[in-house]
């Protein structure tokens, strides 16, 4: 119960400074599972005229303290035609969809991390990227982090079972919870096995949408990445920086999926997962299955939770995964971006 009335206290902080004026009618659907129908498209910049955006990020190591500063970047002309950079000092990274539907990449030394991608996410598909705002997978029931009046509403992600009847009770805290400022329809902040949050502050507008500025991820009280947006600001459809140069490799652009077995075959480093101390002591265990996006650098993109027991063992499970390390899975010889199921079993057995 504290850590849900921290997480309100955070995402109340957030709900109206720092907003530009809106040019939306205000609230939301009354309906919990028409919600994301109006934010879906408030958070759609698919629209933008070309456009640049540059933030500057700082990772923390596991005591929480800073350790590596980047820098993301997006250019976008179209759907058809963008380019990501992230560039660290010890590294970087940065790949092109092209006009003619081909995908390049190029890189430099290390390659980002599991959270350096998800700020991308965060910053560009908030909502639709998502996979639990599958409708025929999740519905959304109100939460009771709710106020009564509160200018803040949030709704938590509930897997619906057709063939379970009655369907089974959700448990509570394992799947996300999203949380709007319900005047503006802005996502305020996601929250994840009641233990790792997004949020979102400092928003500001562009082209008639309200972005945020400011993006934290946290586990607990632990800071995992704080990120700032420097700029947003309008570029040429022809600028330079949508060409990838001559040296940059090609790779293909759709996802592959792959079986569990043929994904443990690429396995190049592990984490172990860590048995929670209060799983433990409810004798609890069973699998996490989580679905897993691997990039063509063999590092986890995306984790979406599709089982588990308990909370606690997602979010262990979780944080193992995506330190996870894989060989790049070819198809034709080319690396491909592939997804695939990964389950994780706790075992109370000696």
């Amino acid at each position: 119960m504290m850590r849900a009335q921290v997480l309100l206290t955070l995402l109340l902080a957030a709900a109206l400074p720092g907003l530009a004026q809106a040019t939306n009618p205000p609230g939301l659907p009354q309906d919990p599972n028409g919600v994301f129908t109006i934010p879906a498209l408030i958070y759609d910049y698919s629209a933008f005229k070309p456009w640049h955006l540059k933030a500057s990020y700082q990772l923390y190591d596991n005591a929480g303290k800073p350790a590596a500063e980047g820098i993301f970047e997006y250019w976008s002309a179209s759907p058809q035609l963008y380019r990501s950079s992230w560039t660290r000092p010890n590294g970087s990274y940065t790949e092109w969809r092209t006009a003619d539907g081909k995908f390049a990449t190029q890189s430099t030394g290390q390659t980002p991390g599991f959270f350096e991608y998800k700020l991308r996410a965060a910053l560009l598909t908030p909502l639709t990227s998502a996979g639990a705002l599958d409708p025929t997978r999740f519905r959304l029931d109100p939460s009771a982090l709710t106020a009564p009046g509160s200018v803040v509403s949030c709704f938590n992600t509930v897997p619906v079972s057709p063939k379970a009847d009655p369907a089974p009770k959700p448990v509570m805290g394992l799947y996300p919870t999203y949380c709007f400022n319900n005047r503006l329809k802005i996502l305020l902040g996601i929250d994840s096995f009641g233990a790792q949050t997004v949020k979102f502050n400092n928003f500001t507008q562009y082209e008639g949408r309200q972005m945020p500025r400011g993006i934290y991820f946290r586990e607990g009280l632990r800071s995992l990445l704080s990120a700032t947006v420097d700029a947003i600001a309008p570029i040429s459809p022809t600028d330079s920086a949508l060409t990838p140069p001559a040296d940059a490799q090609p790779a293909l652009l759709d996802k592959v999926s792959i079986s569990e077995a043929v994904a443990a075959g690429l396995l190049a480093k592990k984490v172990a997962p860590v048995y929670p101390p209060d799983a433990k002591a409810a004798h609890i265990e069973g699998k996490v299955v989580l679905q897993a996006t691997i990039g063509i650098d063999g590092k986890l993109r995306d984790l979406v939770l599709l089982s588990a027991p308990s909370p606690s063992l997602a979010s262990s499970a979780f944080w193992a995964v995506s330190q996870w390390l894989y060989k790049p899975y070819l198809l034709n010889g080319q690396p491909a971006e592939v997804e695939t199921p990964i389950t994780v079993t706790y075992s109370l057995a000696p």
